[in-house]
């Protein structure tokens, strides 16, 4: 039992962190696609906030999986998740299933930072 505990945690933020690096190399891959989301948003600056977005994603992903300051990189990504899914379902461009998902994100995000 002990052994689980200690291996817990490391899996906890290997699996979020990366899931988090992944969304930002995607996002990186397809930065026009991207941008279109904050154009659709009528946001000034759309490139600055897709840039903007793969910074947190990737930088915060990686201080989770290797434990830098995970408790504030794991908070910064809880406000990155809440916003996105606040701004996209408010544009009716997000399903509740993701939505939903979105919402269990969080809820291990702010697990992860307490």
């Amino acid at each position: 039992m002990a052994r689980w505990s200690s291996l817990a945690p490391l899996l906890g933020r290997i699996l979020l962190g990366g899931f988090f690096v992944w969304n930002g190399l995607q996002e990186i891959v397809n930065l026009s696609a991207t941008t279109d989301i904050f154009i659709h948003l009528n946001l000034p600056n759309p490139v600055d906030w897709a840039v903007a977005a793969v910074i947190v994603e990737i930088v915060g992903g990686i201080a989770l999986v290797t434990n830098t300051k995970s408790r504030w990189a794991a908070l910064v990504l809880a406000l990155y998740v809440a916003l996105t899914s606040v701004v996209l379902a408010g544009s009716g461009g997000v399903e509740m299933q993701l939505f939903l998902e979105n919402l269990a994100i969080l809820g291990g995000l702010l697990c992860l930072s307490a």
